[in-house]
């Protein structure tokens, strides 16, 4: 049985590693999906331009202010190579 890690693409010239409306719909849209089988799904940003790009990684889970409103939680991550 396979599940869903999550999605990674590029913000080219960003001056800061935040998940676009666009992102943020389309972590909606995998938390929701019961195919992908994930509820905090990870959106890798590669943030930068040529010679100094970064690796970011945001992990999203849906939450409920005053346990109402649905609102995306984004979490910054940590990458750590071997």
């Amino acid at each position: 049985m396979d599940s869903y890690l999550g999605d990674w693409h590029t913000h080219p010239r960003a001056t800061s590693a935040n998940l676009s409306f666009t992102d943020k719909t389309t972590a909606r849209r995998i938390i929701q999906s019961a195919a992908a089988r994930q509820s905090r799904p990870i959106m890798m940003l590669l943030t930068g331009e040529k010679g100094g790009w970064e690796m970011v990684p945001l992990i999203c889970e849906l939450r409920r202010a005053w346990r109402v409103i649905p609102y995306l939680e984004d979490v910054r991550g940590e990458c750590r190579f071997y």
